[in-house]
C-alpha cells in the first residue's frame, strides 16, 4: 500500500516538473513574442513617422512656393495698377488742364467782345474836301496793280521769291505757305505713310503698345496695333478682341493716341 502511495507521488510530482517546464516555456515565447510585437510598432511607428515627415516637408515646399508665386503676382498686379493709374492721373490732369484753358479763352474772348467798341472805318477825302465813305471796286483793283508792280520792282533780297512772276495770286500764295498746296503735306498733322499712322510728329507702327482714349469723354483703351491701312488701324486689346479705328477720327481730334511706357 505503502509502495503505491509512494509512485503515485513521484507521478504527481513529474507532472508537476512538467507543467512548470511547459508554464515557463509559454512565458518565455509570450515574453518573445511581446518584444516582437513592440519591434513591430516601433518599425511601424517609424515608417508613418518618415511618411508623414516627407509630406509635411512636401507640403511646407509647395506652400513656400505658392507664397512666393502669389507674392510675385500681386507684386506684378500692383505694377501694373500704378502704371495704369499714373496713365489714367496724367490724361486726367490733361484733360482738366485743356478743360481750364479753354474756360479761360473763352472767358478772355468775352471780356474782348464786351470791351469792343464800334470800328469807325476813315473816309477817303478828295481834293474838293468832299467824303467818299469807301473805295470803289475799281480804285481797290488799281490800288492792289500798283501795290504788285512796286513790290516787283523793289527786288527785295531777304525774301527771294519769284520777282519775275507777275501773277499777283502767286505772290500771295508764297507769302502765305499755307495756303500753297505744295506745303498741304506739312500742315496735316495725321496721315498714314509707309504702313504707319504719323500722329501730330509721332509714328506708331504695328506691334506698338498703345494708349487709346476719346476726347469727349473718359473712355480708354491699351492694346496693340495688328494692322494700319489708308484709312483705318486695328488694334488687339487686353480683352483679346480687336477694335478698328478710324484714321479720320484722329485727324478731328475726335480719338486721341499715345505710346505705352
Amino acid at each position: 500500500m505503502s509502495l503505491s502511495v509512494s509512485n503515485n507521488e513521484k507521478q504527481t510530482e513529474i507532472q508537476m516538473k512538467e507543467m512548470q517546464i511547459k508554464n515557463d516555456s509559454l512565458s518565455e515565447m509570450k515574453s518573445q513574442m511581446k518584444k516582437l510585437l513592440i519591434k513591430k510598432n516601433e518599425r511601424e511607428q517609424s515608417i508613418r513617422d518618415w511618411f508623414y515627415g516627407n509630406i509635411q516637408n512636401l507640403k511646407n515646399i509647395y506652400e513656400a512656393e505658392v507664397i512666393v508665386a502669389y507674392e510675385k503676382y500681386n507684386s506684378s498686379v500692383d505694377h501694373a495698377k500704378s502704371k495704369f493709374s499714373n496713365f489714367f492721373d496724367q490724361q486726367n490732369k490733361h484733360s482738366i488742364q485743356k478743360s481750364k484753358k479753354k474756360q479761360q479763352n473763352l472767358e478772355k474772348l468775352k471780356k474782348q467782345v464786351e470791351n469792343t467798341k464800334e470800328i469807325q472805318f476813315p473816309s477817303v477825302i478828295d481834293s474838293n474836301t468832299k467824303e467818299k465813305p469807301f473805295l470803289s471796286q475799281e480804285e481797290i483793283a488799281k490800288d492792289l496793280k500798283m501795290i504788285q508792280g512796286q513790290y516787283h520792282k523793289s527786288k527785295i533780297q531777304t525774301n527771294p521769291i519769284s520777282h519775275q512772276s507777275t501773277n499777283y495770286s502767286d505772290f500771295i500764295t508764297q507769302k502765305n505757305p499755307k495756303l500753297n498746296p505744295q506745303n498741304q503735306k506739312e500742315e496735316k498733322k495725321v496721315w498714314i505713310e509707309n504702313n504707319s499712322l504719323m500722329y501730330h510728329g509721332t509714328k506708331f507702327s504695328c506691334d506698338l503698345a498703345v494708349y487709346i482714349q476719346r476726347s469727349n469723354d473718359e473712355l480708354k483703351w491699351y492694346g496693340v496695333i495688328k494692322k494700319i491701312t489708308n484709312d483705318k488701324i486695328m488694334v488687339l486689346l487686353m480683352n483679346k478682341t480687336l477694335r478698328e479705328f478710324s484714321v479720320e477720327d484722329f485727324q478731328k481730334n475726335d480719338f486721341l493716341i499715345t505710346m505705352a511706357g
